[in-house]
C-alpha cells in the first residue's frame, strides 16, 4: 500500500468513527430527551384554588362536578377511580368580589361571581374531603387536591380554565 493510499484509508477509517460519534451522540441525546419528556408528563400536579385575576384573593367551592359524581370511594382515599382529562370541568367557584371582571359580567356591585374551572391536565384527581366538605372561603393558591399521573414526585400547580358560570347546568 502507497502512502497516497494509507491516508485514504486513515481518512475513511476517522470520518467513520467521526459519524459513529456523532450518531451515538445524537442517539444518547434522543434518549435523554425522550427521557425527560416522559418525567416531565409524569410528575403530579398540585391543585389549588386559582387566583383568576390579580386582584383576586378568596373562593368558596361550591360544586365539585363531573369527577367527584364518578367516585366510589370516599375522597380521603388513594383509590385512582378519578381520571381526569384535559378540559374536564372540575368545579364551580364563588369568587370574592375583589376578582376583576368586565363590569357587564356582573348585575350589581360587589357580585360574587361564580366561575366554572377545568382542567388542562391529565391524570388521577385527589382532592382533599375536608376542602370540599367545609365549603369555606379559601384564599387562592391554597391547596386542595393533586393530580397524578404516574409519578408521586409533585412538579409544580396545576394548569386551569375558568369561565363566568351563570348558575345554569
Amino acid at each position: 500500500m502507497n502512502h497516497h493510499q494509507s491516508s485514504s484509508l486513515c481518512c475513511c477509517i476517522a470520518l467513520e468513527k467521526y459519524i459513529y460519534r456523532k450518531e451515538e451522540r445524537a442517539r444518547t441525546f434522543t434518549e435523554l430527551e425522550s427521557k425527560m419528556r416522559r418525567s416531565m408528563i409524569n410528575l403530579a400536579k398540585r391543585v389549588t384554588i386559582p387566583k383568576l385575576s390579580p386582584s383576586h384573593c378568596k373562593a368558596r367551592i361550591v360544586e365539585v362536578l363531573k369527577p367527584y359524581e364518578q367516585m366510589s370511594t370516599p375522597l380521603a382515599t388513594s383509590s385512582k377511580d378519578i381520571y381526569v382529562e384535559c378540559y374536564d370541568t372540575i368545579m364551580v367557584l364563588e369568587c370574592s368580589p375583589d376578582l376583576i371582571a368586565d363590569p357587564a359580567d356582573r348585575e350589581y356591585d360587589n357580585q360574587k361571581l361564580m366561575m366554572i374551572i377545568e382542567t388542562c391536565e391529565d391524570g388521577d384527581l385527589h382532592l382533599k374531603q375536608e376542602v370540599i366538605e367545609e365549603s369555606q372561603w379559601l384564599d387562592v393558591n391554597t391547596e386542595i387536591g393533586i393530580i397524578v399521573d404516574d409519578d408521586d414526585e409533585i412538579d409544580d400547580d396545576w394548569t386551569w380554565q375558568a369561565y363566568i358560570h351563570d348558575g345554569s347546568t
